[in-house]
């Protein structure tokens, strides 16, 4: 996985929430959504725990959490009901 790619988490509170990798460490990721983890407090969650989307941001456009938060609300409305319905 790669930074700007966006997951959903599929174990643990963020269960059904989608999140974009901000950074890897070993076998784990670093996970951001611009709300309950801001930009500066990423996530560390195991590769194994999450769901990888075709979709990516790209890192150039996160200027900050609001434009993060947006990116993602537009990026998972434009998948299909089934995948999105946890947002």
């Amino acid at each position: 996985m790669e930074k700007g790619q966006i997951v959903c988490s599929l174990k643990g509170r963020d269960k059904g929430s989608f999140l974009m990798v901000a950074g890897s460490v070993g076998e784990n990721l670093l996970l951001c959504d611009g709300k309950a983890r801001p930009l500066n407090r990423p996530k560390l969650k195991n590769k194994k725990h999450v769901l990888v989307t075709p979709l990516k941001i790209e890192q150039e456009t996160v200027t900050g959490n609001k434009t993060l938060r947006r990116l993602l609300n537009e990026k998972v409305s434009g998948l299909p009901k089934e995948e999105n319905k946890n947002v």
